[in-house]
Parts: C-alpha cells; sequence; structure tokens
C-alpha cells in the first residue's frame, strides 16, 4: 500500500498503542511517507472512565514525540480545561473545535443569538407556512403514527428518524441534546440524502420545546402575546447557532 501516492491509516487507540506499531509510525514519519495525524474525539481520553485513562494519555505522550508528523487534533465536546490540556501535552499544529454538526464541509455557524423573543421568528422563517403546523408528536417508535396522520411538526430524539416520512415535514425538532453528535449526524446524512428537497431543522431542549408546545396548542394566538409567553417561559440561558448547508438548514437552540 506504500507505493500509492496518498497513503491514509486509521486506526483505533487500542491499536495505536502497541510498540510495534509505535516504531512503525516513527519510520514511515521519518521518511515522509505519512506526513499528518489527525486525532478525532480528542476529549475521550479525559472523559473516559479511570480504567482506561492511563493508556489514553500514553497516546497523547506518543504523539507528541512524532515531531516530523502535523498533529491535527478535532471535537465537538471540549471543554476550556481539556482544550488546555490537549494543547499543552500534545501540542498541535491544529486545533479544531467544531460546535455539534460537520457532516458537511459547506456548514457555515452564522451567528448567536441570546434573545428568546426570536424563537417564534425562527419558526416563520424556517417554515414557508406556519398553518402547516398542525401539532406536535413525540416520536419514539411513533413512524406509522406519524406517517399516517396529518402532523407536520416533529419533536424527537436523535437517532429516531428511521421510518418515519421526513417529506411531511416543514420542521423537525430533535428534542434533547444528545451525549453524543453521532446518531445526530446519522440522521441528518438520512434525511439529505433526497436531493430535490431542503429540510429545517430546530435543535431544542425541554424548556424549550414545552414553549413551543403551549404557543402551538392555542388557535390565533397574536404574535405580541406569543413573544410575552415565549419571555415567561423558563428558557432564561438560551443561544442560537444558525448553521446552513446548500440543502439542509440547522437551528441549535439550547
Amino acid at each position: 500500500m506504500f507505493a500509492y501516492d496518498y497513503i491514509v491509516l486509521i486506526m483505533t487507540p487500542e491499536y495505536f498503542s502497541k510498540e510495534n506499531v509505535q516504531m512503525l509510525l516513527q519510520i514511515l514519519a521519518k521518511n515522509n511517507i505519512i506526513t499528518r495525524i489527525v486525532v478525532d474525539e480528542c476529549h475521550l481520553p479525559l472523559q473516559c472512565d479511570e480504567t482506561f485513562r492511563d493508556d489514553y494519555l500514553k497516546i497523547y505522550y506518543k504523539l507528541s514525540l512524532l515531531k516530523s508528523c502535523k498533529i491535527v487534533v478535532l471535537s465537538a465536546t471540549t471543554n476550556q480545561f481539556m482544550k488546555k490540556y490537549i494543547l499543552n501535552e500534545i501540542s498541535p499544529t491544529t486545533y479544531i473545535m467544531i460546535k455539534m454538526c460537520c457532516y458537511q464541509n459547506k456548514i457555515l455557524i452564522n451567528c448567536v443569538i441570546d434573545d428568546t423573543t426570536i424563537r417564534i421568528n425562527l419558526l416563520q422563517k424556517y417554515s414557508n407556512n406556519l398553518d402547516k403546523l398542525k401539532g406536535i408528536i413525540i416520536i419514539r417508535k411513533l413512524a406509522d403514527l406519524f406517517n399516517e396522520n396529518k402532523y407536520k411538526f416533529i419533536i424527537t430524539t436523535s437517532g429516531n428518524l428511521v421510518g418515519i416520512n421526513t417529506e411531511q415535514c416543514n420542521i423537525i425538532i430533535f428534542y434533547a441534546l444528545p451525549l453524543t453528535s453521532s446518531n445526530f449526524l446519522q440522521d441528518l446524512g438520512r434525511v439529505s440524502r433526497n436531493k430535490k428537497r431542503s429540510y429545517d431543522f430546530i435543535y431544542t431542549t425541554t424548556n424549550i420545546s414545552r414553549s413551543y408546545k403551549s404557543i402551538l396548542n392555542e388557535k390565533k394566538t397574536p404574535i405580541r402575546e406569543i413573544y410575552n409567553k415565549l419571555n415567561s417561559q423558563e428558557c432564561n440561558s438560551s443561544s442560537l447557532s444558525s448553521l446552513s448547508s446548500n440543502k439542509v438548514k440547522l437551528c441549535l437552540i439550547y
């Protein structure tokens, strides 16, 4: 395989820690056969169980010995302590912190909004017709129920879009922030495979979902009253990151 122009080695942390693999990597790096090492989910050594933590941290030490390689570390959940530790231990060439979603390279983080009164505008902005929001259904294993009725509004946990006819939706709310983003990214990929459609997403937490539910259960509520109701909800700390790609628009509200 080393005869090819582009060489990519994909290894698990357990495999990387083996001595013979370390020697091989040092030889390949010294001869410029590999020039870059990417460490995905770089926060894991500090979040995993103590039983495995020392082994993971040894990997960071061994990475720091590969001086001839560029080290790139990626994470979506790293806090400031972890970031400082990783930068000090590995001294990576590049550090990338991605906010929740990186499933397409065209996604941009556009803005951060702290004003809670903007939420109803988001519903209007990301829905072609607000009247289409007929109701709310909590999707767990209710794919058939949703596909057979008139609802166009979903609140769901990530990973639960399997079997859902999303073409009936104009807005999808992902309910509750997941511990990992893998299911979330898979869902985005699943609903974006139909190149003829563009979907709108709002990512929400429990309190904000209650706000929407109380609003949508009322009929013909004046917009000013909706503003006041949103302000009165227990959503004191919220921010919005609006991300967009060529086909999928996504709002994260938390």
